[in-house]
């Protein structure tokens, strides 16, 4: 994470020049460890059915710690610590006696247990300095054009962390005068946990018919049943309100609320539901070069039961995410195979899309009720094969994704116009591959490529400043292949041109009028040495 609303230790606000400057040292970072199991069973049970089983086990345990705020300031000190496990089975008979249908059913369980526990902690002298209502108007404004403006900063001229504030006015507590002395600490405690529990039961079916020798009809269905707890619990430390004991200066018994998570014992929701999904597919053969097809199809993102971070423990009920989807494709080849080529057109219709927006109870964000959106596109991949030796590819991608203006009652909806997030409307990527012989019996290889895309925004609100402008990146391979093709000599650049670009943007600073960013990675090389046994 990096910020360029307060300077570095350098003294810099441009992200793309200093490297991040955070707290903690080698504290942060992702320390994840995954096991999991896979069996798969296939048994022959006639000459024309089979039994096929997919057993599944897995375990994770992660712990990440990250600074929120993107600077040396110890003042949004966050980590993640979550585990869980979860178990998967299923059953599926297959059909195919060589006639014109073919097709399988079959069953599936799936159970999943798990925890999110988020620790917070800050020196609440930095907090009061960054959320003073100067710095909080002048980042309010800045956040709007994207410009940083002269505001009181907590940091010292030296750029050293500012620890002057005796009081916090920016609470606005009524039972406690503006301006009290507060008796603010170094060191500030708290935590949530978010707990979740699944279980899911599905049964499915398809089946293709070959009407003809040209044209076949593919038809598939599947139904699931869930049941879903979700848990949550917020807790402070120590006996104490986060930013004290009872204040000396201030009526008996009157505490500071919680900075982040206010107090929740632990309380749970559960839900169960249920849901059929399905597709139709029609493929036609209209030459031995030439295939076509279309398709439509419903598909459904789960329900959820979601406890926001910061919320009182009321759960918000997430309604499942429903598409449906609408496909036209043509693939075949032309001049003899010398030319490859796969064209789609998709049409999307969303209700209830499951949006990521902030989370106005606290922090991060969260998942909401989007209302209906909608997505149309057209796909393009050619591959030109020159020679033996050389041979390219082009693909380009155009999709118009943003949210309905209304809803199913008429009425505008909140992220009305908005585009997705994370989905630029062009793409395209480029590239070659030429192989030539080298003495000794030696392969020599060049594989030069170009990706693009356009703007993206990062956020589902579409905030200015919280996107990316659109940009190319030149990727490079090149090497030798030699002892019969099993060994393979070879060195690549990534971003050649060290293009500067953002891959995020806002994250948890976001809340605080604090965005910060994650820059890619510039030129890149190294060697590379593979082997085949």
């Amino acid at each position: 994470f990096r910020n360029h609303r307060l300077p570095s230790r350098g003294g810099s606000r441009n992200v793309f020049d200093f490297t991040a400057d955070l707290n903690r040292g080698e504290q942060l970072g992702l320390d994840r460890s995954v096991n999991s199991l896979t069996v798969l069973g296939e048994f022959r049970l006639t000459e024309a059915w089979s039994l096929s089983t997919v057993s599944g086990w897995r375990e994770f345990d992660s712990l990440e710690q990250f600074d929120a705020d993107g600077s040396q300031l110890n003042a949004l000190e966050f980590a993640e610590d979550a585990e869980g496990s979860q178990f998967s089975q299923e059953f599926r008979f297959n059909y195919d006696a060589g006639g014109a249908f073919r097709g399988f059913a079959g069953a599936s369980w799936f159970h999943e247990e798990g925890s999110q526990r988020a620790p917070f902690s800050t020196d609440e002298r930095q907090l009061a300095a960054l959320l003073s209502p100067a710095l909080r108007g002048g980042v309010a404004a800045a956040t709007r054009g994207l410009i940083l403006l002269p505001v009181v900063s907590p940091l010292n001229p030296d750029l050293t962390p500012f620890l002057g504030y005796t009081s916090f006015p920016a609470l606005g507590i009524p039972s406690i005068p503006l301006g009290t002395p507060l008796p603010l600490r170094a060191t500030h405690r708290e935590e949530t946990t978010n707990f979740g529990e699944t279980k899911a039961w599905d049964l499915f079916a398809d089946g293709t018919w070959s009407l003809s020798d040209r044209f076949d009809l593919t038809l598939g269905l599947r139904g699931t049943r869930e049941d879903l707890r979700s848990g949550y619990e917020a807790l402070s430390f120590a006996g104490f309100s986060p930013l004290g004991q009872v204040l000396p200066s201030a009526p008996t018994n009157v505490a500071i609320p919680n900075i982040l998570f206010r107090p929740v014992a632990r309380r749970f929701a559960e839900d169960s539901f249920s849901s059929v999904v399905g597709r139709a597919v029609a493929a036609y053969r209209f030459s031995e070069r030439m295939n076509g097809y279309a398709s439509i199809s419903r598909g459904r993102r789960p329900d959820l039961i979601e406890f926001p971070l910061g919320s009182d423990g009321t759960p918000n009920l997430i309604p499942a995410e429903i598409v449906i989807s609408y496909e036209l494709g043509l693939k075949g080849s032309l001049l003899d195979d010398v030319l490859v080529y796969d064209i789609a057109v998709f049409n999307y219709d969303y209700s209830n899309f499951q949006a990521s927006v902030l989370n106005p109870a606290g922090v991060g964000t969260i998942t909401a009720d989007g209302g209906n959106a909608s997505a149309t596109g057209a796909e393009v991949s050619l591959i030109v094969r020159a020679s033996e030796q050389l041979q390219g590819f082009f693909t380009y991608g155009h999709i118009d994704a943003s949210f309905d203006g209304r809803d199913d009652q008429g009425r505008r909806q909140t992220l009305a116009g908005n585009r997705f997030r994370l989905t630029p409307e062009h793409s395209a990527s480029a590239g070659l591959d030429w192989r030539f012989p080298v003495a000794g019996g030696m392969e020599g290889f060049v594989r030069p490529s170009w990706n693009w895309r356009s703007q993206v925004f990062f956020e589902d609100q579409n905030q200015a400043g919280i996107e990316q402008a659109g940009y190319a990146l030149v990727d490079l391979r090149a090497g030798l292949r030699f002892g019969d093709g099993r060994w393979e000599l070879g060195a690549f650049v990534r971003n050649l041109g060290d293009r500067e670009y953002l891959i995020d943007a806002g994250n948890t600073g976001l809340n605080f009028g604090l965005p910060t960013f994650i820059v890619g990675a510039p030129r890149t090389w190294g060697l590379e040495l593979g082997g085949r046994f």
